[in-house]
């Protein structure tokens, strides 16, 4: 038993490594912003615009201050703020701006 929990050890730290180093270069692709937000739930067609680039929206995916969302007809999202934990969910037709403390919706 001793053994197994030093192999387990061994085995989460370079685990661990590799997940920070994720999150480090996932919150870097973008201008140098910190991410603010995250997107937990996606149903249907919806885009992330970020620094000009559209790209699709996909469950995981940091946001920041300044990105816009486009949640098409009948399509869902779902975010989740990291500073106060409020989840917020939208359904299509939506344009969504995101700010520092909250999603503004029109």
């Amino acid at each position: 038993m001793l053994i197994a929990g030093k192999l387990l050890r061994l085995h989460a730290i370079p685990v661990l490594s590799l997940v920070s180093l994720s999150m480090f270069v996932n919150s870097s692709l973008f201008a140098g912003d910190e991410a603010i937000a995250m997107i937990t739930d996606v149903v249907g067609e919806v885009a992330v615009i970020s620094a000009n680039q559209e790209q699709r929206a996909e469950i995981l995916m940091s946001v920041r201050s300044g990105d816009q969302i486009r949640v098409g007809a009948s399509e869902l999202l779902t975010l989740v703020y990291y500073n106060n934990a409020r989840e917020y969910i939208f359904s299509g037709p939506a344009d969504i701006d995101i700010t520092d403390n909250a999603p503004l919706a029109s």
